[in-house]
C-alpha cells in the first residue's frame, strides 16, 4: 500500500460539497489533532454520501431508491429534539445504505470504513475512557488509515460508481484471460 499524499488527494475530491470537512480532516492530522481528524473525517463521509443521494435521485431510472432514501434522510436533522434518535440511526446506518441500496461500496469497504472511520470517531467523540482515566486518541497511523479509506472509497467516487459494473468488469476481463490462456493452451498441443 503507498503512502496517500494528501495534497493530491484534496484535488481528486469529487463533491464540492464534502471538500471542507476533510481539508479540515487534513488540517487536523498535519497538526496532529488526531481525533479531530477522524470527527473531521466522519463528517466528510456522511456529506458526501447524503450529497451522492441526492444525485442518485436526479437520474430517471432511480427513482426507487431515491424515494426510500429521501424518506430516510427527512428525518436527519439532529437540531431538531424529536429527530435526534432518527437521526443517529440514518448516520449509523450510512454506510449500510451505501453498499446495499446505493451500491457505491463492496462489502470490504464498508467494513473498514466501519471499523477505521466510524469506530474511531465514536471513540474519538464520546468520552472513551482508558484505564487511567486518559481519554482515547487514535495513533497517527490509525487516523492516516482512516483518512485513506475516506478518500479511496468514498470521496474519489462519483455517485456513479456502481461496485456491481466493476466486479463484472473484472470478471468479464478474467474470463476474457482464461479462455484466451486456454486457445493458447490448445493451440500448443495441437
Amino acid at each position: 500500500m503507498t503512502l496517500l499524499n494528501f495534497e493530491e488527494a484534496l484535488h481528486k475530491v469529487q463533491l464540492s460539497e464534502s471538500k471542507p470537512y476533510i481539508q479540515e480532516a487534513v488540517k487536523c492530522y498535519e497538526l496532529g489533532l488526531y481525533r479531530q481528524a477522524i470527527m473531521s473525517a466522519w463528517i466528510a463521509v456522511c456529506v458526501d454520501l447524503i450529497a451522492k443521494i441526492d444525485q442518485i435521485g436526479e437520474e430517471p431510472f432511480n427513482k426507487d431508491k431515491y424515494t426510500e432514501l429521501q424518506n430516510l434522510k427527512k428525518n436527519f436533522n439532529p437540531q431538531l429534539k424529536e429527530n435526534r434518535v432518527a437521526s443517529q440511526k440514518f448516520e449509523s446506518n450510512l454506510l449500510t445504505y451505501a453498499q446495499v441500496t446505493l451500491q457505491l461500496l463492496n462489502a470490504k469497504e464498508k467494513e473498514e470504513l466501519e471499523n477505521y472511520v466510524y469506530l474511531e470517531r465514536h471513540l474519538s467523540a464520546h468520552p472513551a475512557m482508558l484505564d487511567d482515566l486518559s481519554l482515547y486518541v487514535p495513533s497517527a497511523e490509525k487516523t492516516r488509515l482512516a483518512l485513506r479509506c475516506v478518500f479511496e472509497y468514498v470521496l474519489f467516487r462519483s455517485h456513479k460508481t456502481n461496485i456491481f459494473a466493476d466486479r463484472l468488469f473484472s470478471l468479464l476481463k478474467e474470463i476474457h484471460i482464461n479462455i484466451k490462456g486456454l486457445v493458447n493452451f490448445r493451440e500448443d498441443f495441437s
